[in-house]
């Protein structure tokens, strides 16, 4: 178990603190201790950034809609979506994200998926690079999904944060990331996807996923984090929201953002 956890019952002997206080951080504990042990059963991306030189794009973009429809669009077959990248280095660019149950998966190929490597490899690749790619597992305990869990189709439009933590401060990083799902799933926020790298990442890389319809959506969300904050502290007790979001920034190596839209004709539908 985490050092925070192992640390509960000093500081419980050491603070004058309420039994609300105390089951608040049992539940924490508990919560991360299972964090790492049940992500062996959630969901696994493979996500690749495809370099496309402007020339290619139309036959690109024709290449991977056939693909994707012939492919990637039916009840059984592989689930692939793809997203223009907004902002960042890798503006006007890719990202092709292959959805798996688990990383098990990867290694198995339909007759299906196999027909639909060769005509990416003959009808898409030669216009294309990719500049990397990894795989990433998704942490439910620190995701949250509205209605139920059910994919909204609208929501399109991503701001996207790369996180990079260090080890010694995990604690701290997990904890704000689990408290803050509490939060939005209280609020009945839009949805928040948080990925852990698990493959092809130098560091302990975790992606960020806000799910929108648009940019004023995405405007409106952060503008407005105080509804967040004050549920955060409504929840986890006054000033909570402030001193774990400092301690998480303090437990950063590094933070990168970016803004992609999904493209609906090189996508498998929800």
């Amino acid at each position: 178990m985490d050092t925070f956890c192992l640390n509960q019952y000093s500081i419980y002997l050491r603070s004058n603190i309420n039994h609300k206080s105390i089951k608040m951080k049992n539940y924490y504990c508990l919560a991360l201790t299972f964090l790492f042990v049940m992500s062996a059963n959630s969901q696994v991306i493979r996500y690749s950034v495809l370099d496309v030189e402007s020339e290619n794009r139309e036959k690109f973009i024709k290449g991977l809609a056939d693909k994707t429809k012939i492919y990637n669009s039916k009840e059984g077959q592989d689930k692939v979506y793809t997203f223009s990248i907004l902002s960042g280095k890798n503006a006007y660019d890719y990202a092709r994200v292959v959805v798996r149950n688990s990383f098990g998966e990867f290694g198995t190929a339909s007759d299906n998926s196999k027909a639909g490597r060769e005509y990416y490899m003959k009808n898409v690749n030669p216009y294309t690079k990719s500049t990397g790619s990894y795989f990433m597992e998704a942490q439910e305990e620190a995701s949250y999904t509205p209605k139920n869990g059910v994919f909204q189709n609208d929501l399109n439009f991503r701001r996207v944060i790369l996180y990079t933590f260090k080890d010694s401060h995990r604690d701290d990083f997990w904890r704000f990331r689990m408290r803050m799902k509490k939060a939005m799933e209280s609020l009945g926020k839009n949805r928040m996807g948080v990925l852990r790298c698990i493959s092809g990442c130098t560091g302990n890389k975790v992606m960020v996923r806000f799910h929108f319809k648009d940019y004023k959506q995405d405007e409106y969300f952060f503008n407005n984090l105080s509804e967040v904050r004050e549920e955060y502290d409504k929840i986890y007790g006054e000033e909570s929201f402030t001193e774990d979001i400092d301690r998480m920034w303090n437990s950063l190596e590094s933070k990168r953002t970016w803004h992609e839209r999904r493209v609906n004709n090189m996508s498998s539908p929800f």
